[in-house]
């Protein structure tokens, strides 16, 4: 459940309204109530509570969680609605959060998921443009590969960044091959200096991360920690796809299995050994780390991370042993299929494996045991492509279908950076709407008013549209909103209709 994690989370909200009214004792009674599954109570309070504070998204949004849950859809719909509008925009929890299930099948639900989909270009020129000035000393460029929805901001020389590129292409590619699903949304990689790495990760062991909500990838190494973490990228892509949130164990020990593999003429992936290996048997040799495999199957977040330099090589070789006796995609199949039956991963492995978890277990420490030593850490941490530096001579790459652009063609130069996401897709549609170029925008109206129910201009814009291509009756929808909120531009439509009616 994500209910009782976002009722921390309202600091990550652009919404006044959500600061000012941070101190209210109601939030923390509804936070209890949630916790507790109690859904009717906790729907009373919240309306009680949202009628004082009608802007704060986040409680909108566990409103319309507890609405869900009590199979209220249509009060459901309106509250995801409002946190959307209100600045609630992480759409990922909205695609996962099991509380909205009831929602998934929904006109509002995916509408707004489309929405998200049709400003994907504003949030990223959005994204790209903070980095590039965030990152000042001008050696940075952006390079962008449009089909796989990745760009790439990086410090190398023009051809090192090509060469860069074309190697984050074939990891894009064995990804969508694993995962069987491309990218819905662009995501960003920065490419960091090791002077900028030392100022931006503050624990020196970290080389990489990947932050979903923003879609951004940050690396200060080309190799390991990129396949680690572009792994992340594409798990995430697919636990938004299909509704699920994978457990800590699933997550890294998938990232971990990437950081080391070939890939064959047909395709085909194998999976090699690293130093995670070598930590994985002397944790095995010696008696203060158990290793079993039903405690990694329920380990939290909080302890995986905590002791991370065991559970992150012990993920790691369970899936290395799924690999190397049975199919690590298969598994993965299976995973998601039994996902409501078993989140944890054990009736998958049981599946996979055709035995008892013990019986599994039992023969993953004899493998593990009689391995050869894995090859020294130096030997796979550099990336499979050799990339120049800006002091190195230039390299020959055939790089035709990436597009070398500046900061520039970043999508955001009509954009101010205070806009809401559905006045800048707005923004953004009115050269072809001064136009006249009706048919074209149709579907990114609908997007906007998606995101925002009252805006106006889009509606009325919508409703001339719908008159252009002979959709009366859509006109009629959109002139009903506009009789409540702005009856000029209603009067304007009823008087484009009068001749059809």
């Amino acid at each position: 459940m994500f209910r009782a994690v976002l009722l921390m989370t309202c600091a990550l909200l652009t919404a006044t309204a959500s600061a000012l009214s941070a101190d209210d004792p109601r939030r923390s009674a509804i936070a209890d109530l949630l916790d507790a599954d109690q859904f009717e109570p906790a729907a009373v309070l919240l309306d009680d509570y949202l009628a004082d504070h009608p802007k704060d998204a986040l409680m909108h949004y566990n409103a319309a969680c507890a609405d869900a849950q009590l199979l209220n859809i249509d009060a459901a719909e309106q509250h995801l609605r409002m946190a959307v509008k209100h600045g609630f925009l992480r759409f990922s929890v909205i695609q996962r959060d099991p509380d909205l299930k009831s929602l998934r099948s929904g006109e509002i639900f995916n509408s707004l998921v489309a929405a998200r989909d049709a400003a994907d270009g504003i949030l990223a020129g959005r994204r790209n443009e903070q980095w590039l000035q965030r990152l000042k000393n001008g050696q940075y460029q952006l390079l962008r590969d449009r089909d796989r929805k990745i760009d790439l901001i990086s410090a190398l020389e023009p051809a090192a960044a090509q060469a860069a590129m074309i190697r984050i292409a074939e990891l894009a590619d064995t990804y969508v091959g694993f995962f069987d699903r491309t990218l819905r949304n662009s995501i960003t990689i920065v490419l960091l200096t090791d002077v900028d790495a030392q100022v931006l990760f503050s624990n020196d062991r970290v080389r990489g991360n990947y932050r979903h909500a923003m879609r951004e990838l940050i690396v200060s190494n080309p190799g390991r920690s990129l396949q680690h973490e572009l792994a992340h990228a594409f798990h995430h892509n697919h636990m938004d796809a299909v509704g699920q949130e994978h457990p800590i164990w699933v997550q890294e020990g998938l990232a971990s299995l990437f950081e080391a593999f070939d890939v064959d003429e047909r395709g085909q992936v194998t999976f090699l050994p690293n130093d995670r290996q070598t930590m994985m048997k002397y944790l095995i040799a010696g008696d203060a780390f158990p290793a079993r495999w039903a405690e990694l199957l329920q380990c939290s977040t909080a302890t995986f991370k905590r002791d991370a330099h065991q559970y992150y090589p012990f993920a790691r070789s369970v899936f290395e042993y799924v690999a190397a006796h049975a199919n690590m995609q298969d598994w993965y199949k299976q995973y998601v299929s039994l996902f409501d039956v078993d989140a944890t991963g054990k009736a998958a492995l049981v599946a996979e494996l055709a035995a008892p978890l013990h019986e599994s277990e039992a023969g993953w420490r004899l493998w593990v045991m009689s391995r050869d030593a894995a090859p020294a850490k130096e030997e796979y941490d550099k990336p499979a492509t050799r990339l120049v530096t800006r002091s190195n001579a230039p390299i020959e790459v055939n790089a035709e279908t990436f597009t070398d652009v500046d900061s520039s063609d970043s999508r955001t130069i009509i954009i101010e950076r205070d806009m809401t996401v559905a006045a800048a897709l707005y923004a953004e549609l009115r050269p072809s709407i001064l136009a006249g170029e009706y048919e074209n925008a149709v579907d990114r109206l609908r997007a906007v008013i998606a995101l925002d129910p009252d805006h106006a201009d889009a509606r009325y814009d919508l409703a001339l549209a719908c008159i252009q291509t002979g959709d009366n009756e859509g006109a009629c929808e959109q002139y009903e909103h506009l009789r409540r909120l702005n009856m000029n531009l209603a009067r304007m439509v009823r008087a484009c209709l009068k001749p059809a009616s």
